[in-house]
């Protein structure tokens, strides 16, 4: 290495360390909190609407990364930056009441941040999570109220959706389920919301419309699960209104798909159900009977129990029912 070479190297690493001491420092640690905080988002925003984790090793990174700026550079222009990636990644590591604090600091002190209007909508969610349940519907009420972008209010809406929905006050959730299916919400977003009103309708045992929005649903692109369960309830509705011929048409719709193969035997179990609503006990005895050695224990169990309340109430045969009721318990102990 000649020595003017040598020269030059040594002074760009002396003008380096004059210009970048110790900021450097903490931008790359900053960096890295950043990236490490991507990540795990990418993450979680692929399984948000499957098993809703993911990531937990990269949020405790960025954790740890953007601490070191809140701690050590307070005056940092990435200050509220790093306090919502702390905040984030405490709430979905399960930290609330820390996360809770984060974001009431941002909230305090950096009104203007470009961070405000997510870290009130995780603000919402954090206080909901410390059941704090009171504090959490006034805040999502505040951003479902005000002129935010469609997804923060519906994420909003959901938010009060479900907390009426799980107090069983189904008339007080509708509307906000409502706002995310037909205005608010993303295909996915809406389909949970429209699973929510005929469930809701349904609970309050207004059968009719709950019949409409759980064939809306088939609609929907649901998934083989949802799917099911929406022709399942439809089918349901209907039998609740005596219209036994509907219903057993959409039971009928599911046994016609060879993807419900394995569910045939339960499907089957709830025709002969119907039968007896309808009266046709011939039919609903036969069918029983078809089940009542089912390679399914817990159909077979059920069937074997129908059969022998058929034999004690309409047949007046207690030796039978007997029969029937001992294969009912030796099938499922829990019967």
């Amino acid at each position: 290495m000649t020595k003017r070479k040598l020269t030059y190297i040594i002074l760009f690493l002396t003008v380096t360390a004059f210009i970048c001491p110790t900021g450097c420092v903490y931008y790359n640690t900053f960096y890295n909190a950043k990236k490490a905080f991507n990540q795990a988002e990418k993450i979680r925003e692929k399984n948000k609407y499957t098993s809703g984790t993911g990531g937990q090793q990269q949020y405790k990174k960025a954790i740890e990364k953007a601490l070191k700026v809140i701690e050590n550079n307070p005056n940092t222009k990435y200050y509220d930056d790093a306090l919502y990636v702390v905040g984030v990644s405490y709430y979905h590591t399960k930290q609330y009441g820390k996360a809770e604090r984060r974001f009431r600091e941002l909230l305090a002190n950096y009104s203007e941040s470009q961070f405000t209007k997510e870290s009130e909508l995780y603000l919402a969610k954090t206080k909901l999570k410390l059941r704090e349940e009171k504090d959490a519907m006034e805040l999502f009420e505040n951003i479902f109220n005000a002129d935010y972008d469609k997804s923060f209010k519906a994420e909003a809406a959901m938010g009060l959706g479900l907390y009426y929905y799980n107090l069983d006050e189904n008339k007080e959730a509708q509307p906000y389920f409502l706002a995310v299916r037909d205005s608010l919400g993303n295909d996915i977003e809406k389909k949970i919301a429209q699973q929510h009103i005929a469930d809701g309708y349904f609970s309050m045992f207004k059968f009719d419309k709950a019949l409409s929005a759980y064939l809306q649903l088939t609609g929907m692109n649901p998934n083989k699960k949802e799917k099911y369960a929406a022709f399942y309830r439809a089918a349901e509705s209907a039998f609740n209104m005596l219209r036994i011929d509907e219903g057993l048409d959409y039971l009928n719709t599911l046994i016609s798909e060879e993807v419900y193969f394995d569910s045939v035997a339960s499907l089957n179990l709830t025709i002969a159900k119907a039968y007896e609503y309808d009266g046709e006990y011939e039919d609903a005895e036969e069918l029983y009977i078809s089940l009542a050695d089912d390679d399914n224990k817990k159909v077979a169990a059920e069937a074997n129990y129908q059969l022998g309340l058929m034999a004690q109430f309409d047949k007046d045969n207690l030796v039978l029912a007997k029969e029937f009721y001992d294969k009912a318990s030796k099938l499922n102990r829990a019967s």
